[in-house]
């Protein structure tokens, strides 16, 4: 969302390509950038990457929130003063519309083209959740058309991104190849807690993280 907005990419690749001759036309693009504060953020998901989107933009970067979830807000979720709202009018609002849902028979094509017509003129799409989730060549159409000004796309239908598709002609379009949570401290961080989950279960108890809480009596008859 800040390289979208400080127009990074487009302005990093004319200054690489062209080096000191390009440096006053490098600098003009950064005028057409803008600040987030105030802005509007539309969070499709609420869970563990939502909530800590949420509480970043509210408290860091003073954004106004918006969700579109299947659950009710959770009382344990972060003081982001987020409103709970359909998705044609969460897409109605928002300047930056990020997906962190999870990809199901509900969520799949979620984003086509008439959720793409929904959002705002000239607003942001910002994919980490799964390709699916989004209908790839109604997003390229809204691209083109300038409708959606510009997106950030961690994923894809198809992995690797094939070479001929029009998102590489997009300059200024961000593309990163499905490593939105990949970091070393993230990959060191899983492994260990792969560990302690397998350390709770030798000694007959329940992980800390388990995720389906319903199956521990079962297990525990089994082992």
């Amino acid at each position: 969302m800040l390289q979208l907005a400080r127009n990074t990419a487009p302005l990093a690749l004319r200054l690489r390509e062209h080096r000191s001759a390009s440096w006053a036309h490098a600098r003009a693009l950064a005028d057409g950038g803008f600040e987030l504060s105030g802005r509007t953020l539309g969070l499709v998901g609420f869970g563990h990457v939502g909530q800590a989107v949420a509480r970043i933009c509210a408290q860091g970067l003073g954004m106004r929130i918006l969700v579109h979830t299947r659950s009710p807000l959770s009382a344990t979720a972060p003081a982001t003063g987020a409103t709970r709202l359909p998705l044609p009018h969460l897409l109605a609002q928002s300047d930056f519309v990020v997906l962190a849902c999870p990809l199901t028979e509900e969520t799949r094509g979620l984003i086509g083209a008439p959720q793409l017509a929904q959002m705002r003129r000239g607003s942001f799409l910002v994919n980490v959740a799964r390709g699916p989730v989004v209908h790839d060549a109604a997003l390229v159409a809204a691209l083109q058309s300038g409708h959606v000004a510009d997106a950030a796309l961690d994923v894809f239908d198809s992995i690797p991104l094939r070479d001929d598709h029009p998102y590489w002609q997009m300059d200024k379009v961000l593309l990163t190849p499905h490593v939105a949570g990949i970091t070393d401290d993230s990959m060191r961080a899983m492994g260990q807690g792969a560990v302690r989950a397998v350390q709770h279960l030798l000694r007959g108890e329940v992980p800390p993280n388990c995720i389906n809480p319903l199956g521990v009596e079962a297990f525990r008859t089994r082992f």
